[in-house]
């Protein structure tokens, strides 16, 4: 019974996304990050291809 449970527990967010008509990403990345650079460059892709997807885009700072 309680695997029955966690199965449902993980896939309702799924069910929700597959009922919504729009996914707002929010992408907060650095410059001096090359991970980040790559997930950008990803992401962009993956917004351009799939029409759902609304992307924004936030570049973060490092205040010392």
């Amino acid at each position: 019974m309680k695997k029955i449970i966690i199965i449902l527990f993980l896939l309702l967010p799924l069910f929700a996304l597959a009922n919504s008509s729009n996914v707002n990403v929010y992408f907060f990345y650095s410059n001096d990050c090359a991970h980040c650079f790559a997930e950008k460059e990803f992401i962009k892709d993956l917004a351009k291809e799939v029409p759902e997807i609304k992307l924004f885009i936030f570049e973060t700072q490092d205040n010392q």
